[in-house]
């Protein structure tokens, strides 16, 4: 997403993660993404078309800490060797979210793993 430091602003993490240009941001990399819609069937298309009103209403929640997440959708998919594997599809205000905080903290952190750690890097 974005290259920052803990002292590239005077915005606390909280700020950060629910500023307007990181949740379009956020968006616009949900959006890339491509995911099947969530719990409640609202695809990226159906979010996009109310972007405005949808990123408000997050921003909103976050701000007054009363943001709840969506149950994850279940999707069941059958694997190579006969098995299933079993995926969870959150909502795309989950998804928005979830990127908008990686890009707050990803950055500060990626820094501070061994480059011998491939594990949990983006």
């Amino acid at each position: 997403m974005r290259e920052q430091t803990l002292s590239d602003s005077n915005l606390s993490l909280f700020a950060q993660v629910h500023s307007e240009d990181l949740l379009r941001e956020a968006f616009r990399e949900a959006k890339r993404n491509k995911g099947s819609p969530g719990i409640h069937g609202i695809t990226v298309e159906m979010f996009e078309a109310n972007l405005n009103k949808e990123l408000g209403k997050l921003k909103q929640k976050v701000e007054s800490y009363a943001y709840v997440p969506h149950p994850v959708r279940r999707v069941e998919t059958s694997k190579p060797n006969g098995g299933i594997r079993i995926l969870g599809v959150p909502a795309v205000r989950g998804r928005v979210l979830q990127a908008s905080l990686r890009g707050v903290i990803e950055p500060m952190l990626e820094p501070m793993f061994s480059p011998n750690s491939y594990g949990f890097g983006p």
